[in-house]
């Protein structure tokens, strides 16, 4: 049987290992972060229920495909807001799905702009972009490699 000092310290390291790591303060590059992927949870939220408002005044053909859509936007929205969770309490896993995600959503705005859909192109675009520039900021890399 191990010391009596000894065994509480341990478990009690143990224990405060596994908790998350709270952000001293939100910089700047943080809150521009989450701003930027709560505002896509919203949206990918928002076109989820407009699909299927739409679908539903439709005919009943594309129901499987409304389905399908409706679970990947849904997937995906919680997916982000998981994240967005994770980059607000300091974890450096939430970094790379976060930039995945503003990475394919410049893949996107640049041909609706390029098309002419400029009212929508321009704004993601400009989001995206202010979002890849915080997530690699100086401040939010000392921030995620805090120990």
């Amino acid at each position: 049987m191990p010391p009596k000092g000894t065994g509480s310290a341990t478990m009690v390291e143990a224990v405060t290992a596994d908790k998350p790591r709270r952000p001293v303060g939100l910089t700047v590059a943080m809150r521009v972060s989450l701003l930027a992927t709560w505002l896509e949870v919203a949206a990918l939220s928002v076109y989820a229920v407009v699909v299927v408002f739409r679908a539903s005044h439709a005919d009943a053909s594309s129901a499987m495909n409304v389905a399908l859509l409706c679970v990947v936007l849904f997937t995906w929205a919680g997916g982000l807001a998981l994240a967005a969770r994770g980059l607000n309490a300091g974890r450096r896993w939430a970094r790379a799905p976060l930039v995945v995600t503003q990475l394919l959503a410049v893949a996107v705005s640049v041909p609706l702009v390029q098309a002419g859909v400029r009212w929508i192109g321009w704004p993601l675009l400009a989001g995206s972009a202010a979002a890849l520039v915080a997530l690699f900021a100086p401040a939010m890399t000392r921030l995620l490699t805090q120990t």
